[in-house]
């Protein structure tokens, strides 16, 4: 891969500049990465601290890595329902949806491409045939992915454009009030982990999510419905975290009140989908959340 440095990133530090190419890596690995010379400016190998300049650039090589023996992974999404052109899916928590630098196989794709080996060129990136929409990994529930060309353009348009439905069922510490309401804060990314993201900072972008509070349990618990009105990546987890109401199990975004935090899944369910088919028929699609989320909610319950 193959970068030139723009007039707007001249004087940043190289390794700032990887970090906006290649958010799934760390600032750590990308400087070993350079001090290996797998990145190189000008053809030439550099140091990690390097002040890039308008017109340099940027080779970025093949990571070496050393081969690990990958358990197989013994989860894998169940089918709700499928057409000639779409299939709906329910995500079990934990399982990736693509591969990754740090997971190959056991994702959604690998057993999409299984199952389906003609999606393999549906899509507009490779590494994601069919995908229209992101799940996080350690969030469970239902997804759509496109089987045709025709589909994904489709879909990928509704997403675009804000006209797909969707609900989730998300149990988080602390009682939340109101009882239903709507949290309207731009989300960017932290400055502090690029990994993260972050609510109510200035120059993010307009974030908005709606929810209505489904029971009270306990003391410290609540489960709240959320329909998300924007897709802004990690939006449901970062706002609840900044209304002081972290979603249980979220080792990303767990808040320091927490003193002794739940040892268990990401307690987010995406329970409901909604969009128009290729026909422009409208489908709704709904799936419950499973035993290990329904275990928990008993056990907070009481």
């Amino acid at each position: 891969m193959k970068y030139v440095i723009p007039e707007e990133q001249a004087g940043m530090r190289l390794d700032r500049v990887l970090l906006i190419l290649m958010p799934e890596q760390s600032r750590a690995t990308i400087q070993k990465r350079i001090e290996k010379g797998e990145i190189r400016v000008n053809e030439k190998i550099v140091r990690k601290h390097f002040f890039v300049h308008a017109g340099d650039s940027i080779d970025i090589g093949e990571e070496k890595k050393v081969e690990k023996k990958q358990k197989p992974s013994s989860l894998a999404p169940s089918i709700l329902s499928e057409t000639d052109e779409y299939v709906v899916l329910n995500k079990p928590s934990g399982m990736v949806i693509h591969p990754t630098t740090r997971q190959t196989d056991g994702t959604v794709v690998d057993f999409l491409l299984k199952k389906y080996p003609k999606i393999k060129g549906v899509g507009d990136d490779p590494l994601r045939p069919g995908i229209v929409h992101r799940l996080d990994k350690d969030a469970s529930g239902i997804m759509v992915v496109a089987k045709t060309q025709d589909a994904f353009d489709v879909l990928k348009r509704q997403f675009f454009l804000r006209e797909v439905k969707k609900q989730y069922l998300i149990l988080v510490y602390g009682n939340v009030t109101p009882h239903e309401g709507v949290i309207a804060l731009p989300i960017s990314r932290s400055t502090q982990k690029r990994t993260r993201f972050a609510a109510g900072t200035k120059g993010g972008r307009a974030a908005e999510t709606q929810y209505w509070v489904q029971r009270h349990l306990r003391a410290y618990y609540t489960l709240v419905r959320v329909e998300p009105k924007t897709g802004r990546t990690h939006q449901i987890r970062v706002h609840f975290l900044s209304k002081g109401y972290p979603v249980v199990g979220d080792v990303l975004y767990r808040s320091r009140n927490i003193k002794k935090p739940l040892p268990i899944r990401l307690m987010l369910h995406a329970e409901f989908l909604g969009f128009k088919d290729v026909s422009g028929a409208w489908q709704e699609y709904t799936c419950p959340p499973g035993e290990d989320f329904s275990k928990v909610v008993r056990q907070v319950e009481g």
